[in-house]
């Protein structure tokens, strides 16, 4: 709601009058991408760029970084700037080159996840060489910025010189969507939309319990190294588009949400749904007690234990209220 500590219009305004870098397509990602296509070597290139996500902190967007170099210089000079992550390249694109030729008062980082401790990262780093590049960006922010309490408090013991510059500040939403369903089907429709690796979440109970019950359907779409396969009342997709979730989302009577099996990270996908009409089921798993504690004090969501009792426990009872 507009005034409320999740929305605030004043911001879209600021923004309007703001200069943004962006990584992605209209960004530094363009420039890499014209400069390939100009290459007699584009496949070298990309498969050394594979092999160097492994070996570098920022992955790809260490490659990317450097074509801002040109872009920087300004004699203007900035009351606030603010990097944003992903990717946690932005950060060090301020540090490493923009803070040579651009002038501020005030740098301000936003942290989706932690460096270090990020457990969906790929690379093959040791976390000690993660964590020393982690306190040089923060030690040299004016202020830093977590989207989730249990980050803010884990990372404040981590970096504790950092500490009093570290903040937690909610995800937000833009505006509520009222997502009526549209599927004619007397069965309970359930959509989980994200990446399900083995090694961060698992969607095994929840797909189990559902292949076992004809009374619910469930939709699965994001990336992942499991081949789960579509069943009668299961429908699994690759990494789709924006716009076709939406369509999917549409149709769904309970949006779900896997919390990840260590670290105190929130999915961003959690507090968009809190804007939506649908039921949130939120299946716990890893450090349970402080996220639930948390998440509860929105008296937004619905909770269940990543286990198949438990998780067919709360079907059941969407089952019951819906007769």
């Amino acid at each position: 709601e507009t005034g409320s500590v999740f929305f605030d219009k004043t911001i879209l305004e600021f923004l309007r009058e703001s200069k943004t870098i962006r990584f992605g397509a209209e960004g530094a990602s363009s420039l890499v991408k014209r400069a390939k296509a100009n290459s007699k070597k584009s496949c070298l290139v990309r498969n050394l760029r594979r092999v160097f996500k492994l070996f570098s902190v920022y992955g790809s967007h260490g490659f990317v970084i450097k074509a801002f170099s040109e872009l920087s210089s300004s004699e203007k000079k900035y009351d606030l700037v603010i990097s944003s992550s992903d990717p946690k390249a932005s950060h060090l694109l301020v540090m490493k080159y923009l803070r040579e030729n651009v002038k501020w008062d005030l740098w301000i980082q936003y942290w989706g996840d932690p460096l270090a401790q990020d457990i969906t990262a790929t690379d093959i780093l040791p976390r000690w060489i993660k964590k020393h590049e982690e306190r040089k960006l923060l030690n040299a922010a004016s202020k830093i910025v977590y989207v989730s309490p249990l980050t803010l408090d884990e990372q404040r013991k981590v970096y504790p010189n950092a500490a009093n510059k570290m903040y937690f500040l909610p995800t937000p939403y833009l505006a509520y969507s009222n997502l009526s369903r549209k599927s004619e089907s007397d069965k309970i429709k359930i959509g989980y939309f994200g990446n399900y690796n083995r090694s961060v979440r698992n969607i095994e109970p929840l797909y189990n319990i559902v292949s076992r019950n004809p009374k619910f359907e469930l939709i699965i779409a994001g990336d992942s190294e499991m081949k789960l396969d579509s069943r009668s009342n299961i429908q699994v997709y690759p990494r789709i588009d924006i716009k076709r979730i939406h369509e999917l989302e549409k149709e769904c009577d309970i949006l779900v949400c896997i919390t990840n099996k260590k670290g105190s990270q929130i999915p961003g996908k959690l507090y968009q749904y809190a804007g939506t009409s649908k039921d949130v089921l939120v299946i716990l798993d890893g450090n349970i007690a402080p996220l639930k504690a948390y998440l509860a004090s929105f008296e937004r969501f619905d909770f269940c234990v990543n286990e198949e009792h438990d998780i067919q426990n709360a079907l059941n009872q969407y089952d019951e209220n819906k007769q």
